[in-house]
């Protein structure tokens, strides 16, 4: 009987180490090519901001209050939002 063919390795293909040295020759191309052409990166200026005025915001504190009934005070006035019926 002829018992071989039970012992014979398959072969297989095992990526792990390939992926390992394409990701190295892939990090040691970028890092090369930005060192090759130093002067291929983009000049760019930012905007520059103007202030014509020294106008400052007046700082107001005032509350809102809505009571029981759904009536609307703002800083101690009722403000009626009732729409108007123009047509």
């Amino acid at each position: 009987m002829d018992f071989r063919h039970l012992f014979e390795e398959k072969p297989e293909i095992i990526i792990i180490p390939m992926v390992d040295v394409m990701l190295f020759l892939l990090a040691f191309f970028v890092l090369i090519a930005g060192s090759i052409f130093p002067g291929s990166s983009v000049k760019v200026e930012p905007p520059e901001s103007y202030q014509k005025s020294k106008f400052r915001a007046k700082q107001e504190v005032f509350t809102i209050v809505i009571d029981k009934k759904g009536e609307i005070f703002v800083g101690g006035n009722k403000m009626d939002f009732k729409p108007s019926k123009k047509r």
